[in-house]
């Protein structure tokens, strides 16, 4: 068999299991990306509500303060 046709038959091997290599490798990075935003964005959330909280309770202290 000549070196030219056994480089072909290789590279249709190749060509067949592409797509499915794609198809893992963006799953992978999707799931990767995933596991790095979701905690930060959980994280950030938590702390814009506890700021929000923190501030509510501040001026109810106040305004309880005041009154009396």
């Amino acid at each position: 068999m000549p070196k030219w046709q056994s480089y072909s038959s290789n590279h249709i091997k190749f060509c067949n299991k592409q797509p499915r290599a794609a198809l893992f490798v963006i799953r992978l990075f999707l799931i990767i990306a995933g596991m790095i935003t979701l905690p930060i964005v959980a994280i950030l959330m938590g702390s814009k509500y506890s700021f929000i909280y923190d501030t509510m309770e501040l001026l109810s202290f106040i305004s309880q303060h005041l009154t009396y």
